[in-house]
């Protein structure tokens, strides 16, 4: 009996996945033999991996829930949408193929074109197939359409891999963290990756950024296993791996997350051995120096080019430039990124609901995540021992660093703004789930405060929106608004420190 039950435990999830293989194959255009087959054999495939990964990351059963969540949420919005959109979205050649994504649309094009054409896939690496600058996903989406699926397009089957590489990561997350933080950290912080909203979209299409945030993760896991002192070619292996396919992905991805990898290294080595900081101060410093020199150019074009894209494209964003000077538009587009996708915006805005779903989805995971980075922020350099502090200073910073450089590059688009800074959700989350059992194990109000805080900028912004199509509450100039949200939010903020003040000297007098 007990053999039976065993067995069992270990066949029913690929035995799922083939069932599940034969609905998509229903959804998926040509044969329905040879789809089932594809999607069937793809999805054993991932769900033995997946479930490979957890047992090798302890067989925990909240982390099985947290791998489980993050690949059905991923692969069942992807099916979803892709059999919604044509229905229920806009009458236009994107969403009527059921892609999210306008990249994805024509990459995915593109990689049936090259699978068709006898091709080597290396082709994809070339100038012939313009749709991916880097080559890896369209080689990628090739080989499976040339391999699993040559009758016809299937477009799922690319959504079931982007979901399994959007989840895959977790279980190393898990484990890396739970070593170096304990599970306060790790727990919140695999939620957090595991379930953000943007993450869950990107993972739902057919984009690369899921495959970026596997490696990163499982390159995370590697680094933080040689800082933990393990040795052996293994960790090495899997580190090198890793960068390795991300370079093929996106190498601009993969260089700053390198960067950051090194870094998270060396500050934990120096802080075992201070003989590694000289060392480690002139690596970063050659490393900084060669990557500036490297994309300060294409970055300085792109982030032109993008803001005058943003500006042109939106009519209340040419109104607000007017009115300031020509050296702060970058500036204010920026900060403009910073806020993409502006959740009052989604909500109040007109367009088809399947649409405004979709960005209230995106925009929800965003401020729900912001007001404990800035919580991090304050409550950071209270961090103890002081090697945690170092090493959270550091990936604050650099975190910090790179959400503004998405911003700059994107222009305040509120595509491409948020995808690319969700290229450094490992970290996010990770200071995220500090920051929430900071707060949480000390009983600190400020973390409260802050999503307080974000409750008035949205009051007032949501006011704002709303007077642009409605008579509510009077239309106040959009700089008359941001003056008087942030006279609100530092009075606000004074009266927290006043109160925090008279109960420690209440505290001292008792």
């Amino acid at each position: 009996m007990k053999n039976i039950q065993r067995v069992i435990r270990q066949i029913w999830l690929p035995m799922l996945a083939l069932f599940a293989g034969a609905g998509i194959s229903a959804l998926s255009p040509g044969n329905f033999w040879m789809g089932w087959f594809s999607a069937g054999v793809l999805l054993f495939v991932c769900v033995f991996f997946l479930q490979a990964a957890w047992r090798w990351a302890g067989s925990e059963k909240m982390v099985a829930w947290m791998v489980v969540l993050a690949f059905i949420l991923r692969l069942g919005l992807g099916v979803g949408l892709s059999q919604a959109l044509p229905v229920f979205g806009y009458d236009e050649e994107v969403p009527n193929a059921g892609y999210i994504f306008y990249d994805a649309y024509h990459r995915d094009r593109q990689a049936w074109q090259l699978a068709q054409s006898g091709e080597s896939l290396r082709s994809a690496f070339g100038e012939t197939y313009s749709m991916d600058q880097y080559g890896g996903l369209m080689a990628t989406s090739a080989a499976i359409y040339r391999l699993l699926s040559p009758d016809a397009m299937r477009p799922l089957l690319m959504i079931i891999l982007t979901a399994f590489a959007g989840s895959v990561g977790l279980p190393f997350l898990w484990k890396a963290l739970l070593e170096r933080w304990g599970r306060r950290v790790a727990v919140p912080a695999a939620w957090i990756f595991g379930l953000y909203p943007e993450a869950i979209l990107l993972g739902a299409s057919q984009m690369r950024e899921p495959f970026l945030l596997g490696f990163s993760s499982i390159a995370f896991w590697a680094v933080a296993s040689l800082v933990s002192g393990r040795k052996g070619i293994g960790c090495v292996t899997v580190l090198a791996a890793s960068l390795g396919l991300m370079m093929l992905f996106s190498w601009r991805a993969a260089l700053p997350i390198a960067g950051m990898l090194a870094i998270w290294y060396w500050v934990e080595k120096q802080s075992q051995n201070r003989s590694w900081r000289v060392v480690g101060w002139a690596v970063l410093a050659l490393g900084g120096i060669t990557a500036t020199l490297l994309a300060w150019g294409w970055l300085r074009d792109a982030a032109a080019w993008d803001a005058l894209l943003t500006e042109q494209n939106s009519g209340m964003i040419q109104r607000q430039l007017e009115q300031l000077p020509v050296f702060l538009h970058l500036p204010f587009l920026t900060g403009y990124g910073l806020l993409q996708p502006v959740l009052p915006a989604a909500v109040i805005e007109t367009a088809l609901p399947i649409h405004k779903l979709i960005s209230v989805f995106k925009s929800a995971g965003w401020y729900l995540l912001v007001p404990v980075l800035i919580y991090v922020c304050f409550a950071i350099f209270r961090a103890q021992p002081a090697k945690d502090r170092s090493i959270l200073l550091w990936t604050l910073g650099i975190s910090m660093l790179w959400v503004v450089i998405s911003s700059l590059r994107a222009g305040g688009d509120q595509w491409d703004n948020p995808r690319y800074r969700t290229m450094f959700l490992v970290w996010l989350s990770l200071l995220a789930g500090w920051g929430w059992n900071w707060a949480r194990s000390r009983r600190d109000p400020w973390l409260g405060r802050w999503y307080l805080v974000m409750g008035i900028f949205l009051t007032f912004f949501t006011q704002w929106y709303l007077s642009r199509y409605y008579p509510v509450g009077g239309k106040l100039p959009f700089f008359t608004m941001v003056a008087i949200s942030a006279g609100v939010i530092f009075l606000f903020l004074v009266g927290c420190l006043i109160r925090d003040r008279k109960g420690r000297a209440r505290k001292i007098s008792e």
